[in-house]
């Protein structure tokens, strides 16, 4: 559906890498795992990752600098924007907000609304619905922002060999303004409480770490539970969003594939993004897959994936994708948005 004012669009992106580039080899020698390139590679796609080092590149400092590429590639100077939300769950600092400190990097109005979302590796697309929510309400323009620092977790000894070879880090930005020829955003959502298969202790009132080193730092996985849900579940709630938008055929019981231009998945584990693919019946030309070069980055995926995806002409300027999610709680997430970004889109600040 069309509306004569123009719907939600995402106009601008621009996303940020950390500058240490791990590949699997350098990976194993810096912890000791035992493993091999070739078996992180067969187990879960993933050939590198980057992760953060030195005083400057915080999870703000990532996200500043993603933010003001995707400023770039829309256009646009900030003076227009109203909105600024942060997915992560390695903030800067417990209070305030690393949405606050991203808005006084870039100078943004005090009108200007901030906030963090922790919504694990979904909450990358609970902030392009919040962020669209607010452009349809108030018009202007808003930033959705992704960015974490997983290597804090993953790499405090012991060294968990089943979770520090899927995480990395980095940052995705996404401006958000109204289009006259785009089509309404539609979102669906899904929570599945299950706290003992996926997630992390730190930072709430029930943990009190013993010291740097203690191990319930660490990011808690069960991956044939984490798995066994996350590939149904993403893969309902993308027929749900096409449902809503009405791109799904009910007698052939499919996605209407020639009415999208990219299935972006979150980007957890090469073997989660092949199967929700073939479970959607996704045409291979039209998913979108870059686990391989950046790993697991949580809610900051779908930005790294949809800005490659661009820069690498999977898909036009303008296009029409569709997002699916999966994270810890378990919270899920899934939306189509049209994307116009008539700028060329090599905004990617990287080491790669």
């Amino acid at each position: 559906m069309r509306r004569p004012e123009g719907a939600a669009t995402i106009i601008g992106i621009g996303t940020y890498l950390p500058r240490d580039v791990v590949s699997n080899a350098e990976l194993i020698k810096r912890t000791g795992i035992k493993s091999s390139d070739r078996g992180i590679r067969v187990r879960t796609g993933i050939g590198q990752r980057h992760f953060v080092s030195g005083d400057d590149e915080h999870p703000s400092d990532m996200a500043v600098l993603a933010s003001r590429q995707a400023l770039l590639t829309a256009g646009a100077t900030g003076k227009k924007i109203h909105t600024l939300l942060v997915a992560t769950d390695r903030p800067d600092y417990q209070s305030p907000s690393t949405a606050s400190i991203v808005h006084g990097e870039l100078n943004l109005p005090e009108h200007v609304l901030a906030k963090d979302e922790k919504a694990a590796c979904a909450g990358g697309v609970m902030v392009l619905h919040e962020a669209a929510a607010r452009v349809r309400d108030e018009g202007g323009q808003a930033l959705a922002i992704a960015t974490n620092t997983l290597s804090s977790a993953i790499l405090v000894p012991p060294v968990d060999p089943r979770t520090v070879i899927l995480f990395g880090d980095g940052a995705g930005a996404m401006v958000i303004e109204k289009r006259p020829e785009s089509h309404v955003p539609v979102f669906a959502f899904r929570t599945i409480p299950n706290r003992a298969a996926l997630g992390s202790d730190i930072g709430g009132e029930r943990f009190v770490p013993e010291g740097p080193q203690d191990p319930r730092i660490g990011i808690r996985m069960d991956g044939k539970v984490v798995g066994a849900t996350a590939v149904p579940t993403m893969t309902e709630l993308a027929i749900v969003a096409a449902q809503k938008a009405g791109v799904y055929n009910h007698q052939s019981g499919r996605i209407e594939w020639d009415e999208i231009d990219l299935l972006v998945p979150h980007q957890g584990n090469g073997h989660l993004v092949a199967a929700v693919g073939k479970e959607l019946g996704a045409p291979s030309e039209k998913l979108v897959s870059t686990i391989e070069h950046h790993g697991n980055t949580s809610a900051t995926t779908i930005f790294l994936a949809l800005d490659h995806a661009l820069r690498e002409g999977q898909a036009p300027p303008k296009a029409r994708v569709l997002f699916t999610s999966f994270g810890a709680g378990f919270v899920a997430a899934a939306g189509i948005m049209n994307v116009d970004i008539q700028r060329p889109t090599n905004s990617s600040i990287t080491t790669t």
